[in-house]
């Protein structure tokens, strides 16, 4: 059995994971189709550049869209991560990487899969590349923070 503080640690490092991969579901479903986050972007970019009028905003969505799949996984990555040091280990593993990379690939292909039984929504292996290059990202900056400090 373990001790509370154990059980206290582990919810603080993975909590975040299962909030923020509730969060990448959620994005998945229904609510957040491309027509339905047209107007949200064009609405927060309005007010965001008053002086640009919405219709010049279009070509941008896929971009956003695109930009949007790749920070989720560069913060899952960095989750990841976070949820695997063990104590105040001063440098990064391996294994810990490893792990992090091919969980971020597999979450990213099941959530293009879960995608594609949702209406107005699409599976796309596209999506995974960007997605996995997000984690990929994550993993790296977490590398160069670890280096910075004088970690390995």
């Amino acid at each position: 059995m373990m001790p509370a503080e154990s059980w206290r640690t582990l919810l603080q490092r993975w909590l975040p994971v299962v909030l923020w991969v509730g969060l990448i579901f959620y994005f998945s479903t229904q609510s957040f189709t491309f027509s339905n986050t047209e107007g949200f972007f064009s609405e927060w970019l309005s007010w965001l550049l008053p002086e640009v009028a919405p219709g010049e905003f279009l070509p941008f969505h896929p971009v956003l869209r695109k930009v949007g799949h790749w920070f989720e996984y560069f913060t899952l990555a960095i989750l990841l991560m976070r949820a695997q040091r063990r104590g105040n280990e001063p440098k990064l593993t391996t294994g810990a990487i490893g792990r992090t990379l091919g969980l971020v690939l597999a979450y990213a292909a099941s959530d293009e899969y879960h995608q594609s039984w949702v209406p107005e929504r699409t599976a796309s292996v596209v999506d995974v590349a960007i997605d996995t290059f997000g984690g990929l990202c994550g993993v790296f900056w977490i590398c160069l923070r670890y280096r910075r400090r004088g970690g390995t």
